[in-house]
């Protein structure tokens, strides 16, 4: 039996370390907040040489390390992963994994996993507020203890895809021209089911980013041959496969 490499607290520094250089990826928002944060900075200059008017006070700036933390903390929220420390003695060898994802221009309730350290080294998951969809006892044991920073992006992964899914299928009943009255779906949005404007149903099966099978209910034979070419494909582009299905069955 091939014996599993076991991370040492070397490590799993590097791996901590691996995930803050995922960082880069955001770069160019981080370009776009810090040209915000120094026009504000600008402003608040202009603004404190000139009488304040009324109630209005003019606070100083902070030392530029407050703005630092500020970099740091939107950066960490831009990923969507972040490592924390678990406070007191008891849990000076814990550390917390917090997950968020991003749609309708605001983040969502983040998720969160506690890990503690085992006997033979390494850590196991202690408790966590991860969706039952997502498989994590596998993921724990494909990746955990062999690169905490894929743990965290494999989890991640799948988070955003089901959350991509949510966001595509609740945006169908905003728009008149996409002739679909309501939309149902399962916790993973991996079943979902499109109430039709001009009556009937029609039930998709996702997989990761795609529509794989449809299947009809109480619709014409017309109709549902137009379904079962329109619908399979990218879920991205789904709303606007939708504007294409007949009025008419």
């Amino acid at each position: 039996m091939m014996e599993m490499n076991v991370m040492n607290d070397n490590e799993i520094d590097v791996d901590l370390i691996a995930l803050e250089t995922e960082l880069v990826r955001v770069q160019q928002s981080v370009d776009r907040l810090r040209v915000q944060c120094d026009t504000l900075s600008s402003r608040k200059a202009v603004g404190s040489r000139q009488k304040p008017e009324g109630p209005v006070k003019f606070v100083p700036l902070e030392p530029s390390k407050d703005r630092e933390n500020a970099y740091i903390t939107n950066l960490h929220r831009l990923t969507g992963i972040t490592g924390f420390k678990i406070k007191g003695k008891k849990y000076n060898q814990w550390m917390g994994i917090r997950l968020e994802t991003f749609s309708d221009a605001k983040f969502n309730a983040p998720h969160y996993i506690i890990l503690s350290p085992r006997e033979k080294g390494g850590f196991q998951v202690a408790n966590h507020t991860i969706p039952s969809y997502v498989p994590l006892q596998a993921l724990e044991k494909r990746h955990l203890n062999r690169s905490l920073k894929q743990f965290a992006i494999s989890i991640k992964r799948v988070l955003d895809r089901v959350e991509s899914r949510r966001s595509v299928f609740q945006s169908l009943t905003a728009s008149s021209t996409t002739n679909i009255d309501d939309v149902e779906g399962d916790e993973s949005w991996s079943t979902v089911k499109l109430h039709l404007r001009q009556g009937g149903i029609a039930y998709l099966v996702c997989k990761d980013t795609r529509v794989v099978r449809i299947g009809t209910q109480n619709v014409s034979d017309k109709l549902s041959k137009q379904l079962a070419i329109l619908l399979p494909g990218p879920i991205s582009t789904l709303p606007k496969r939708l504007l294409d299905i007949g009025t008419t069955g």
